[in-house]
């Protein structure tokens, strides 16, 4: 605000509607997403997590009325298809094993938790739009100012019941996560100005480059060997991103 000289609106019903179903998609979508990881068969679990995009796009077109192109769908599919074979990575969980997986719970687990942050980033340009007339980036603050203001108080109510000591090791070890949470910050900023001016299918998709990121960061720092699977899926999923902006 002191910066740009932007006035901030006060939400509205409607904001406040999307800013709660970001919240509490983001909440379930985790919570299913820890679920997989806790199962047996946790890549296939993680791997379907990945459909979000795809659920996301269904979703859209269902509540705001808003379809994707042919091309652009086809793109999706192949940039989804390259995110799972990332997610298998190099696990025995192969093709064979994502379609067998199908009847495992971590599948399940998996396409709910897929479907939590769908609501989320739909529910995102839905609060967004809703404060349209006030500019991009000032409904896009505000709207996540409300969503990250219900996670505090929401989680924290529960912490405060189920791991009251939660806050006291939150206070010992706060120099780690002021980093993420500065990182958080300004990425969760970018994702709802993004949805601000442009459909949720798109804007997700085109997103999913941060997994091509991750892997070349943890190669870095880490020194994370990549397997020929990942390689794949990579290239899928660059293919797809390419096909995306091609049909855009």
């Amino acid at each position: 605000m002191l910066a740009f000289g932007v006035t901030l609106p006060l939400p509205s019903p409607g904001s406040l509607l999307g800013s709660a179903g970001v919240a509490g998609g983001q909440i379930v979508g985790t919570f299913f997403l820890l679920q997989a990881l806790q199962s047996r068969n946790f890549a296939v679990g993680v791997a379907y997590s990945k459909t979000d995009v795809l659920q996301a796009a269904l979703f859209e077109a269902l509540v705001l009325g808003s379809a994707v192109t042919l091309g652009a769908g086809i793109a999706m599919l192949v940039a989804t298809a390259g995110v799972m074979l990332i997610s298998l990575k190099a696990t025995q969980a192969g093709v064979r094993g994502l379609v067998g997986g199908l009847a495992h719970i971590s599948a399940v687990y998996g396409l709910l938790s897929g479907a939590g942050f769908a609501i989320a980033i739909v529910s995102v340009r839905s609060a967004v739009l809703a404060l349209a007339g006030s500019g991009p980036f000032a409904a896009s603050i505000v709207a996540l100012l409300s969503t990250l203001a219900m996670q505090v108080v929401g989680m924290g109510l529960f912490l405060l019941w189920r791991e009251p000591g939660a806050f006291a090791v939150m206070a010992r070890h706060w120099r780690v996560p002021v980093f993420v949470g500065l990182m958080g910050a300004l990425g969760s900023i970018c994702w709802f100005l993004a949805m601000s001016v442009q459909e949720v299918a798109y804007v997700r998709t085109l997103g999913l480059v941060e997994i091509v990121a991750t892997i070349v960061i943890s190669r870095v720092l880490f020194k994370e060997k990549t397997v020929l699977r990942e390689v794949l899926g990579i290239v899928l999923l660059l293919a797809g991103i390419a096909l995306l902006l091609n049909s855009a």
